[in-house]
């Protein structure tokens, strides 16, 4: 009698447990990328990058449309934390929509990280918010003190007229200590000619173009009608595939800053091995950041507060290379020049 109680309470305990399995909520984590739109392109290397992240992971993954504007990606992050009950998030791709989600990230007590927004500003926001991409600060920086180092002592910038080229301007304001003329243009633009001539009349030494793909395009080809030959400058944008395909012979000899991400030769092999063609730099920090968050999930939970407090004290070797993060929750990350030749970037000290 006494061994059938035990069989019976046994039983019972098996399905007690099993049930606790099968009603245990599902660890899951958010994106949210532009998966529409213009900007597209950002958003399929952020997911091809988290995808192959996450395969074989227990883990489920949910992605919204945040199309790299702010309304949009405050109706994502809202849907992900409100009715998908999800406190650990991957993205925006811009700075303009991560900008607009980030405190509301922080106020909810929600993790999010960016693996391609540059603006400073973002990081400061509060402990939630993290990014495995660099500040634009660097960058700007960087090419700051080239060009005085270059003596280039009068330089010409032509801008987008948006949030993200008005930060980049006013950084490069700051740090640049030659004469430094602006003239900026709306995004998409379908004429650079005014802006152009006017940077021709006032002859610089050089020129700076903080632009997207469609809009630097534009510029170098109205330059070549224009007959302005100087030596030009610019963003991380010259790296788009897309721009150094469509640019042709244009874009050579273009110098800019960049992280200094060193893909990983596994995370290389593994992802030409899925998608057929070299990984974009976004790939590799959106896959670090994915790995970077189920690590801490798996090592601390997925207490958002105690994954705050994991990544501020971690070392990690990824895809991207070794990253940490500063006290804000800032990537830590050197920058170095580049240049483009032959419609491939190359690492400027070693093209000389």
């Amino acid at each position: 009698m006494k061994n059938k109680y035990i069989l019976i309470l046994s039983a019972i305990a098996i399905v007690f447990i099993s049930g606790c399995a099968e009603n245990r909520e599902p660890l899951k984590i958010g994106v949210i990328a532009p998966l529409s739109g213009p900007d597209t392109i950002w958003g399929e290397r952020m997911q091809q990058g988290i995808d192959l992240a996450s395969q074989g992971k227990d883990i489920e993954v949910r992605y919204e449309d945040g199309v790299c504007k702010p309304q949009e990606s405050v109706t994502a992050i809202r849907k992900l934390m409100e009715i998908d009950n999800i406190t650990i998030i991957i993205g925006e791709a811009c700075s303009s929509a991560t900008l607009a989600i980030a405190p509301i990230a922080q106020e909810n007590g929600v993790i999010l990280v960016s693996p391609s927004s540059t603006d400073p500003r973002i990081p400061k926001i509060g402990n939630f918010i993290f990014r495995t991409w660099y500040s634009n600060t660097a960058e700007i920086e960087g090419l700051a003190d080239f060009l005085e180092a270059s003596n280039y002592s009068k330089v010409a910038l032509l801008y987008t007229l948006n949030e993200w080229g008005e930060n980049r301007k006013s950084t490069l304001v700051s740090s640049f200590n030659g004469t430094l003329i602006s003239e900026g243009h709306e995004k998409d633009a379908a004429d650079m000619r005014t802006p152009l001539i006017k940077i021709r009349q006032k002859n610089p030494d050089a020129i700076v173009i903080f632009g997207y793909t469609n809009d630097m395009l534009l510029a170098l080809k109205q330059m070549k009608e224009l007959n302005i030959s100087k030596p030009l400058f610019t963003t991380t944008t010259v790296e788009d595939p897309t721009f150094l395909e469509l640019s042709g012979n244009l874009s050579d000899g273009i110098i800019y800053f960049s992280p200094d991400i060193k893909i990983s030769g596994s995370f290389r092999s593994d992802y030409m091995e899925k998608y057929g063609k070299e990984p974009h730099q976004t790939a590799a920090t959106s896959y670090d950041s994915f790995n970077i968050l189920y690590d801490a999930i798996m090592s601390v939970g997925p207490d958002s507060r105690k994954i705050a407090e994991y990544m501020e004290n971690l070392n990690y070797s990824g895809a991207s290379g070794e990253l940490s993060f500063d006290n804000d929750g800032d990537v830590r990350r050197a920058v170095i020049a580049k240049i483009i030749k032959n419609q491939k970037p190359e690492n400027y000290g070693d093209a000389q």
